[in-house]
């Protein structure tokens, strides 16, 4: 069993070394609690995430706005012949 460890900030704004065991499930903080909060602030902010922009965004949108427009067309058409009104 691989232990790793983690800096932990507890109150006095110290940060501590824990020793968490690699497979262990991660502890269940309630919301709304202070440590809950506190993950909030001391959180890192550099985080390498590609941000999806609008650009990127509009073809696909289109595409499934077009696909299922085309799809309630198909289905009217087909409601109107069966109920012969075409």
């Amino acid at each position: 069993m691989m232990l790793r460890s983690i800096p932990f900030d507890d109150d006095d704004g110290e940060k501590d070394d824990t020793t968490t065991d690699e497979g262990a499930a991660p502890e269940v903080v309630p919301v709304g609690s202070q440590e809950y909060y506190r993950g909030f602030l001391s959180r890192n902010l550099d985080e390498d995430v590609k941000r999806v922009s609008g650009e990127s965004v509009i073809g696909p949108t289109l595409k499934f706005a077009g696909g299922a427009g085309i799809i309630l067309v198909l289905l009217t058409i087909g409601f109107l012949s069966s109920n012969g009104i075409i």
